[in-house]
């Protein structure tokens, strides 16, 4: 009996096979059915290959005689070997027809002695080998670890090297990593497109059951392609399952609370299409969020990955939205549209609180003042319920309304000025000095011998030195030598100190007397006299 149509990945496993035996090329021939879907030549390892299918001997022999050079020729046919004979067995390897077995072929290509059963049991399991061999290299695989080739090691490999997942080790937080690249989606589908349906589906039903609890959902949106939705969506029903679980703390709270309690039941029978047609259970809802918020708050922390948090947690908010449970958004600690409920929530309590006084209606009872409220008069002091009502209205006409009490001025030290430089006083002008001339007289008689204005003046011995005086006629004529400088001005020391009682037995005394006016406008006349003998 034939064997199912064979796939490249098997041809090239058993050119494979026989390149490890030293055959440089040859004629292979495969038992299987006369149908090739492939490429009719392509090159392997460098090495051109021919794929003839054959339905007779006949057309076997044709393709022998065709077939040039060390090129490899692979003969596909359902003949038994007895009606090929001996002359066309002998051109072909081994002497016989090879009956494809894809497992050996993924035996030998992870260098393995026995295969996992786990691997070997599903009704493809044809089609798994065949895929299998197509997204593994010839060489570099990896071996199989004690010699048996088991699932993890299988599928791992075949993830690390076409979607870029890292390592056999996976958790939840590792398969949402991954998710949350935006090249998950296009990797999934190039490998669907090189090993086909079986590996694919097997692979990612493999990266599930690695996320624990909420394998359902997440397989759900991996063969969807929603695969960058994992993130987003565990956000969004970790905002839902926490309003469903929600109490109320108070009598006050209990419509509230209620009302999002529906809001999130709402919210997750709308999305039950993207969960897998269910809602899962609550635990496995709390491990998902809880994988998914980790996953946001490590990119949200790097520079390079920033950019896709806010991608992600963008799409979270569209998501919410789309489940009509956008009021609930302030349950969330990362979602950016919770940050706005929530100060809009503060915003209305603030509010409330400035507005509503008294008890829960915030009216006070018929001729009783509003309980812990201030009168509206100033100053005046805070009373309590049932205190007897004021004169005057509490806030407003009505009575309805407390009063804030009135803020009372705080009294604030003057703040020290610094020092401010006086301006320059001005000074009153220095009027000219007037000098008028005295009488020269001898001491040694009673009758002046000349009456001439002032020669002169010396220096005393007594006080500082003056300029001499100006000399004038008898008649007042203009002075002979120039006035003083100025400024000079006579000093009273010079007079305290004058020797004006000596009575000296001869010589001549010489008298100067300044007339003027002193910076105090007050008329000043000092004599000041010297001695000659």
């Amino acid at each position: 009996m034939a064997s199912p149509e064979v796939s490249a990945p098997i041809v090239r496993a058993l050119i494979d096979e026989a390149r490890g035996k030293n055959y440089p090329g040859g004629v292979l021939g495969i038992r299987t059915q006369p149908a090739w879907s492939g490429p009719d030549s392509f090159l392997h390892e460098g090495v051109p290959v021919t794929v003839v299918p054959c339905v007779s001997a006949l057309a076997v022999h044709e393709a022998l005689l065709r077939r040039s050079g060390r090129e490899w020729l692979v003969i596909l046919t359902d003949r038994p070997e007895e009606d090929l004979g001996a002359s066309v067995l002998t051109h072909l390897l081994w002497h016989r027809l090879r009956t494809p077995d894809p497992w050996e072929a993924v035996r030998r290509r992870f260098a393995a002695t026995g295969i996992d059963p786990a691997l070997t049991a599903g009704a493809r399991h044809r089609d798994l080998a065949t895929g299998l061999l197509a997204a593994t290299p010839s060489k570099g695989t990896p071996p199989a670890p004690a010699g048996v080739l088991t699932r993890d090691h299988a599928f791992a490999s075949v993830a690390a090297r076409h979607l870029g997942v890292p390592g056999p080790d996976l958790d939840g937080e590792a398969v949402l990593a991954w998710t949350a690249d935006p090249a998950a989606t296009t990797s999934v589908a190039d490998l669907r497109a090189v090993a086909g349906d079986a590996v694919t589906d097997a692979l990612l039903e493999w990266m599930a059951q690695a996320a624990g609890p909420a394998q359902g959902p997440l397989l759900a949106l991996l063969r969807a392609g929603q695969a960058g939705d994992a993130v987003p969506l565990g956000l969004v029903v970790g905002v839902l399952v926490a309003a469903r679980a929600a109490t109320a703390v108070t009598a006050g709270q209990a419509p509230r609370v209620a009302g999002q309690q529906q809001t999130a039941r709402e919210a997750l029978i709308r999305l039950e299409p993207r969960l897998g047609g269910s809602v899962p259970a609550e635990p496995a809802l709390l491990s998902w969020a809880a994988d998914a918020s980790r996953v946001v708050v490590e990119r949200l922390g790097n520079e390079t990955t920033r950019p896709q948090a806010e991608r992600l947690l963008a799409r979270a908010d569209e998501l919410l939205a789309g489940g009509q449970a956008s009021t609930l958004a302030g349950i969330s600690d990362v979602l950016p549209s919770g940050l706005t409920r929530r100060l809009a929530d503060l915003a209305t309590a603030l509010r409330a609180a400035t507005t509503e006084h008294g008890p829960a209606t915030g009216q006070a009872p018929a001729g009783q003042a509003p309980a812990g409220c201030w009168s509206s008069g100033t100053g005046s002091p805070r009373v309590t319920a049932g205190s007897a009502p004021s004169a005057r209205p509490y806030g407003s006409p009505d009575g309805s309304r407390c009063r804030r009490p009135p803020r009372r001025p705080q009294s604030r030290p003057p703040r020290p000025r610094p020092p401010q430089p006086r301006p320059p006083q001005p000074r009153p002008p220095r009027p000219w000095p007037h000098w008028y001339g005295g009488t020269v007289t001898s001491t040694a008689g009673s009758t002046p011998r000349s009456t001439t204005q002032c020669a002169g003046s010396a220096t005393p011995s007594w006080g500082p030195a003056w300029p001499p005086c100006s000399r004038r006629s008898a008649s007042g004529a203009a002075p002979t030598t120039p006035p003083l400088p100025a400024p000079w001005w006579p000093t009273l020391w010079t007079t305290r100190h004058s020797p004006m009682g000596r009575t000296p037995a001869s010589g001549t005394w010489r008298t100067c007397c300044p007339a003027s006016f002193s910076p105090w406008r007050r008329p000043l006349r000092r004599c000041y006299s010297s001695w000659t003998g």
